[in-house]
């Protein structure tokens, strides 16, 4: 397992990669954007920067290559939202969130995607498993987003776990010293190996390790 034996209360979730496979739907659609090979490398370049969401990343795409940004963004977006809803959830991501449910948790999701595609994704994906005000998108960082949801709670710290994959997610947690799971496959695991990750989501707690799916 991935946290200590407590079982929190408060489960926030980030959304691309961590719920659903999409880590390659998103480097796919970025570099459908390009057109030559010359666009392709330095699209493939700037995605190796860490921690930039898909404004940052198209901007710094069109101050390179003139192309025209307002209608980027709209392509891009509009790909990737079709795309993101033929993805395929994580492993253990229905179960965990179905017991979570049943033990009367408090479920958010905190992510970088923004927050009007994000409501449909996730409600296509996993329907009425998060209220409405509990998806948080791009309109603050994560580690605010964090800090909203304990202040809105009125929750101590250590009730709170974040599960996430990408470095962003796991800096956000230690910055604020909540509890933190990390989910394989992302930015953070290939930014720092050596730490603990978890495929499967059923093992986000230890409590549900050993219950049979269904």
């Amino acid at each position: 397992m991935c946290n200590s034996s407590k079982l929190h209360s408060i489960y926030v979730f980030d959304f691309d990669g961590t719920l659903i496979h999409s880590n390659e739907v998103k480097r796919n659609t970025f570099i459908g954007l390009a057109h030559t090979d010359e666009e392709k490398s330095l699209m493939v370049s700037i995605l190796t920067k860490q921690s930039l969401n898909r404004y940052e990343i198209i901007e710094l795409f069109c101050k390179s290559t003139s192309l025209p940004y307002e209608n980027l963004i709209q392509e891009f977006n509009l790909n990737l939202e079709k795309s993101l809803k033929k993805a395929k959830t994580r492993m253990g991501a229905n179960f965990i969130l179905r017991q979570l449910i049943k033990s009367n948790a408090l479920l958010f999701i905190n992510s970088a995607t923004p927050d009007k595609p994000l409501r449909i994704l996730a409600e296509h994906h996993f329907p009425g498993a998060f209220k409405y005000n509990n998806i948080y998108g791009l309109t603050m960082n994560k580690m605010n987003t964090i800090y909203e949801i304990i202040t809105r709670c009125g929750c101590r710290k250590d009730e709170l776990i974040f599960i996430g994959d990408g470095k962003d997610d796991y800096e956000a947690a230690m910055s604020l010293g909540v509890h933190f799971c990390a989910v394989g496959g992302g930015t953070l695991e290939a930014f720092d190996p050596s730490l603990e990750y978890i495929n499967n989501l059923r093992y986000v707690e230890k409590k549900y390790k050993d219950i049979v799916p269904y």
